[in-house]
C-alpha cells in the first residue's frame, strides 16, 4: 500500500473531502506526498538504524502532525523533525530499545538544559529526570492517560520540546519550596494595595461576594489561552524568571518575551471578564465596578492563581 494511502486511512477520511476541496483519492494518490513520506521514513531510519518500526506505523503516528485539508501537504510533510518523530513513536509504542536511546539522548543531559534557566541542586535534577521519565515515556495507568511523548508533534525538535517539559518541571519544584514566601508577599501586597487605594465600601463588598465567582472564572479563561501564552506567565509570574531566561528557552530576545507577556496578560483579562459577565448576567454597561475588583484583584491574585489552575501542555 502507497504510504499516502496508509496516512489518509489514519486520519479516518476515507470517501471524504479533505477540507481543502481536493479529494481524499487524490491525496492518497499524490505523488509529491509520497515521496516526502519515503524520504521522513528513509531519513529517520538512517538516524536511528538499530530501532524497528513498520512503514504503516510510524506513517499512522506522522498522521497526528499532519491534519487533513493542510496546504501543501507534502512541504508540510518534509519540515517536520521526522528523526525526532520516529524516536518518540517508537517511544510511544513502549520500545525498549528507543526509550533507551531517549534516556541517553535527551534525559541525561537534564543538566545542560536547565542550565542558565532554572537554579536547582543535583538532587533536583534528579528529581526532574526521574518525574519526566514518568509523565513522558509511562503516563498514568490510574486515568488511562498515555505518556505526554505521544502528544510530540515534530514541528519543533524534540530537543527542544524535552527541554521545556524539563524547565517547566523543574520551575515546579522550584514554586512548590516558595509557596511559603509567596503567600506571605502576597498578604503584604494586599496590604500595600489596600492603603495605595483608600477605604472603597463598594470595592470591598463586590470582592466579597464575587470573590469565587472570579476564581471560577479566571480559571475557565486560563483554560482557554494559548498553552504557551500559560506557560509563560506561569515561568514568569510564579517562578519568577526574567525576561533573558525565558527568551532563552524559546530561542527569542527579550523584546519578543515582553510583548508575548503583555498580550497573554491583556488576552487572560479579556477572557475572565467575558466568563464573570456570563456567570453573573452583567451587561457591559454594567461592570465598571467589576472591572476594577477584576484588574486589581487579578495582579494580586495571579501566582497563586496560575499555581493552582490547570492546563494542558503543548505537543509541539
Amino acid at each position: 500500500m502507497r504510504l499516502s494511502s496508509v496516512l489518509v486511512q489514519a486520519w479516518g477520511d476515507v470517501g471524504r473531502d479533505d477540507g481543502s476541496g481536493a479529494t481524499v483519492a487524490a491525496v492518497a494518490n499524490d505523488d509529491a506526498l509520497e515521496a516526502a513520506l519515503a524520504r521522513a521514513l528513509a531519513d529517520a531510519r538512517a538516524r536511528w538504524p538499530t530501532l524497528e518500526l513498520s512503514d504503516d506505523g510510524f506513517v499512522s503516528h506522522l498522521a497526528r502532525a499532519v491534519a487533513p485539508g493542510t496546504p501543501g501537504l507534502a512541504g508540510a510533510v518534509a519540515g517536520l523533525h521526522a528523526a525526532d518523530l520516529y524516536l518518540a513513536c517508537a517511544c510511544a509504542n513502549g520500545a525498549s530499545a528507543a526509550v533507551a536511546l531517549f534516556e541517553d539522548t535527551h534525559l541525561a543531559r537534564l543538566e545542560s538544559a536547565l542550565a542558565g534557566v532554572v537554579v536547582v541542586t543535583p538532587e533536583e535534577i534528579d528529581e526532574v529526570r526521574q518525574q519526566l521519565r514518568v509523565k513522558l515515556l509511562v503516563g498514568d495507568p490510574s486515568t488511562a492517560r498515555p505518556p505526554l511523548i505521544a502528544t510530540y508533534a515534530a514541528r519543533g525538535s524534540l530537543a527542544s520540546w524535552v527541554r521545556v517539559a524539563a524547565v517547566r518541571q523543574a520551575l515546579t519544584l522550584v514554586r512548590d519550596a516558595r509557596i511559603g514566601a509567596r503567600a506571605g508577599r502576597r498578604a503584604a501586597d494586599e496590604g500595600a494595595l489596600g492603603a495605595a487605594l483608600g477605604a472603597d465600601p463598594e470595592l470591598d463588598f463586590i470582592k466579597g461576594r464575587y470573590r469565587r465567582d472570579f476564581e471560577l472564572a479566571f480559571g475557565a479563561a486560563l483554560l482557554e489561552i494559548a498553552d504557551r501564552d500559560r506557560a509563560l506567565l506561569r515561568m514568569h509570574v510564579v517562578a519568577g524568571l526574567t525576561l533573558e531566561k525565558i527568551g532563552v528557552i524559546y530561542h527569542v530576545d527579550r523584546s519578543t518575551v515582553s510583548r508575548w507577556l503583555s498580550d497573554a496578560r491583556r488576552d487572560l483579562l479579556d477572557r475572565t471578564e467575558l466568563q464573570l459577565r456570563a456567570r453573573l448576567g452583567i451587561a457591559p454597561a454594567e461592570f465598571e465596578s467589576m472591572a476594577r475588583l477584576l484588574t486589581s484583584q487579578l495582579e494580586i491574585d495571579l501566582p497563586e492563581l496560575l499555581r493552582t489552575s490547570g492546563g494542558a501542555p503543548r505537543s509541539d
